[in-house]
């Protein structure tokens, strides 16, 4: 059954029941509960009680595909004409492949895009080769948002005003976590999780730490410049242009310089401190493969524990001074083998070139003695005139300058004594004569046997005079 309006004043009103009605001006109206459709000048199709536009046409000849309207579009016989030639949001517009959405609109079901691009809030790419493009109402940012059905779960994606990348995740009030997993088709894997604590872990979904990795890790390329590895067997190890330079170990050994570090520490080559080594008491610095030396404190006193087979030497440049600890000399060792020895910052026992100085009394609990050996001795003469030359020298008494308790003293002055007697007296380099005691004890003896002699023959001359009587 076909109905048709003719013409009528356009005053007036035509109605058929309440179903279909014309209002006398240019729209025909088609009611129903609630609803009815506007059929306005132009043929514009509407649906009148919120004067939105015919959204869908269904076509049975098209196998049950719905076409969707919306602010206009370009006619079509068939549905893959309509995807080719409608445009939606606004007219209909001359490029067929163009795919225009209103604002505002929603849509159910699948959005498939075959060839082209897709641009949400934009009309056209601000990169040429972006497929998808998302463009926000604000000028700071552009938001995409993913969420379940019920909105507990949802992540975010905002592009925030500085040109950052910022990705949100929520588990209804609380933090949510994050996986990056990868997948072969059937099994899929975690690459990355962060954790609601904003723990990150590579290779697990536990993380204990703000950054936990499962498996190796190296840091630069291993190449040129430096890098690190870590790897599964619980080494770490730091490289230079490709060489390894410093090594962990699982057991807490750190080697540098070595690939088998067998100490806490292990360097293999020279090491240079800026600062202090400090160790504690009773811990000892060892040097030798077979501990041939070792430098220690025990807390009270300090060792230096020489063990090995050679000798232990100390070499100078220069001089070799020993001090206490308040700067006290003890001892010194100079040039050429020469020692000093200290007593109150005063030197009493010097070694030169001629034997040893000593300043102050010599105390001997056994022998003082001094080679006499034969074998080590030339041109061996008696003495003569030794009761003459005892005659001519002079034993006196006297107190040193240098003597602080004055003590008188007895001896001979070396000057007077070097005339009589010059083997016995020596002179060092700066002038100060010393006299050999001990050797005097020969001119001595000497003088005695002369003396004897003489004392024999007054004897004979005596005897022979009391005879006569």
């Amino acid at each position: 059954m076909a109905i048709e309006f003719l013409s009528a004043p356009a005053t007036e009103n035509i109605n058929v029941g309440n179903a279909i009605y014309h209002n006398g001006d240019v729209d025909t109206y088609i009611q129903f509960t609630g609803n009815r459709i506007r059929i306005a000048a132009g043929g514009t199709v509407k649906f009148d009680s919120d004067n939105t536009y015919l959204t869908s046409i269904n076509n049975d000849n098209w196998s049950g595909t719905d076409l969707s309207v919306a602010n206009g579009g370009t006619g079509a016989s068939s549905a893959s004409a309509a995807r080719t030639n409608l445009g939606l949001g606004t007219a209909a517009t001359s490029a067929s492949t163009d795919f225009v959405a209103v604002t505002g609109d929603t849509m159910t079901g699948d959005l498939a895009v075959n060839g082209g691009k897709l641009l949400i809030g934009a009309t056209s790419s601000f990169h040429g080769s972006a497929d998808l493009q998302i463009t926000g109402a604000s000028s700071n940012y552009a938001r995409i948002a993913l969420k379940d059905s019920d909105g507990t779960n949802q992540v975010g994606f905002i592009d925030s005003s500085a040109g950052a990348l910022d990705f949100i995740s929520q588990n209804n009030t609380s933090k949510g976590e994050i996986n990056l997993r990868q997948y072969d088709g059937t099994t899929s894997t975690t690459a990355l999780h962060v954790d609601s604590a904003a723990n990150i872990g590579i290779g697990t979904t536990s993380p204990s730490e703000k950054l936990d990795v499962s498996g190796n890790i190296q840091v630069g390329d291993g190449g040129s410049g430096a890098s690190i590895k870590y790897n599964s067997t619980n080494r770490g190890t730091i490289l230079v242009n490709g060489s390894e330079i410093m090594r962990l170990e699982a057991a807490g050994n750190v080697g540098i310089g070595t690939t088998s570090p067998a100490y806490k520490l292990d360097v293999n080559g020279t090491a240079h401190y800026t600062g202090n080594v400090s160790l504690d008491d009773s811990v000892q610095a060892i040097f030798g493969t077979g501990s041939d030396l070792k430098i220690y404190h025990d807390g009270s006193n300090s060792y230096v524990l020489d063990d090995g087979t050679g000798e232990l030497r100390i070499n100078s440049g220069n001089a070799v001074r020993i001090r206490k600890h308040d700067n006290e000399t003890m001892a010194l060792f100079t040039a050429n083998g020469a020692c000093e020895l200290y007593h109150d910052n005063s030197k009493k026992i010097e070694t030169t070139s001629a034997g040893i100085t000593v300043t102050g009394a010599i105390t001997a609990t056994g022998d003082i003695t001094a080679f006499s050996d034969e074998r080590l001795k030339e041109d061996i003469r008696p003495l003569e005139d030794s009761l003459e030359k005892v005659q001519a020298i002079e034993g006196v008494s006297f107190v040193k300058k240098n003597d602080e308790d004055k003590k008188q003293k007895i001896g001979f002055i070396a000057q007077q004594l070097k005339e009589v007697l010059p083997e016995v007296v020596h002179e060092n380099e700066d002038g100060i004569h010393s006299v050999a005691y001990g050797n005097i004890t020969a001119l001595l003896v000497e003088a005695v046997k002369e003396q004897q002699e003489i004392i024999g023959q007054l004897e004979k001359r005596i005897i022979k005079l009391e005879n006569r009587l």
